[in-house]
């Protein structure tokens, strides 16, 4: 864990195994709920089988991810992407989201008596779960709880995955906003938003920018023209890499920046990464001149640049 602003804030990991088991206990929950208002009638509902299969992956990141993504086509997946994307929108940053929702989880857990005090108030008829979802609001749980749960767990197990259907904003500068408040973004961001997102801060220094075809990209994923004097343009190719956690950019992952600069005839060769790069990778960046920058560190010259309201190039 780092210390920032005064706040301790917990790793990535953590939020993770606090918000899978909290899904543990308030799938279990929920099962209950079902089978108390559905009077033990599992066809009546298909969350049932659903929920169950998520309970019992639930005991460990690995097994939850492949179980996840295995309950989703691609019509949920998109519900969930367009609902997280509604999020990123307001303003509020990924893990205040997934720890609202882990507080909803446990909120809810516990209501069960009250639920079955209503059944029994029914005189015997079957209390419907969607009577059940009304009477959330008034313990302060939202009704749509179903849909923030899918969306939390979309963003932990599904959205980096290369088949994700992950819709983040569309405007490049909404995006930025969105890891402005909240770098953690970037684990909801696909590959090939991260370059169209870069081509957008390469702009915003000065540049002009363009994200390549991926199907012919000849090894560089954004090509930057930097303006010179008398209307001259120096030519930057920029490869991206987004990666996640500890992993770092080795060896192997630079060797397509050196082609794609001899292949473009570039003066400048760029690799920006969301991590670290090995011994190796770094040496050989060096030797031919290549700039390694951090995301990290891009992300602050340009609120520098933003802020001081003057453009220039990296």
């Amino acid at each position: 864990m780092n210390r920032k602003g005064g706040k301790v804030k917990e790793s990535w990991s953590t939020l993770e195994r606090q918000v899978r088991e909290a899904f543990s206990e308030w799938a279990n929950y929920r099962l209950h709920v079902l089978n108390v208002t559905h009077s033990g009638n599992r066809a009546a509902d298909g969350r049932f089988d659903r929920l169950t299969q998520l309970v019992g992956a639930a005991g460990s990141a690995e097994e939850m991810a492949k179980s996840w993504s295995s309950t989703l086509d691609a019509s949920s997946s998109i519900i969930k992407a367009q609902y997280l994307t509604g999020v990123l929108r307001t303003g509020e940053s990924l893990v205040h989201f997934l720890e609202r929702v882990n507080s909803y989880m446990c909120g809810e857990v516990g209501l069960l008596p009250l639920i079955r005090a209503a059944y029994e108030a029914s005189n015997g008829l079957e209390l419907l779960f969607r009577r059940y979802e009304r009477r959330l609001p008034s313990h302060n749980i939202p009704m749509n709880m179903d849909l923030m749960v899918e969306s939390a767990l979309y963003a932990l197990y599904v959205a980096r995955s290369p088949a994700s259907m992950i819709v983040v904003p569309d405007n490049r500068k909404e995006l930025w906003r969105a890891i402005s408040i909240d770098e953690e973004t970037l684990r909801v961001v696909t590959p090939r938003r991260f370059e169209e997102l870069v081509a957008y801060v390469y702009e915003q220094l000065g540049c002009r920018a363009e994200v390549t075809k991926a199907s012919r990209d000849n090894g560089a994923d954004v090509l930057a023209w930097q303006p010179g004097p008398f209307g001259t343009e120096s030519l930057i190719v920029v490869q991206t890499k987004l990666y996640s956690g500890e992993n770092k950019v080795d060896l192997e992952g630079v060797h397509a920046l050196h082609g794609a600069v001899a292949h473009y005839n570039a003066r400048h060769g760029h690799l920006v990464a969301t991590s670290d790069v090995t011994g190796p990778a770094r040496q050989f960046l060096d030797a031919r001149g290549y700039t390694f920058i951090n995301f990290a560190t891009l992300r602050r010259e340009v609120e520098s640049v933003l802020n001081e309201c003057r453009p220039s190039c990296v």
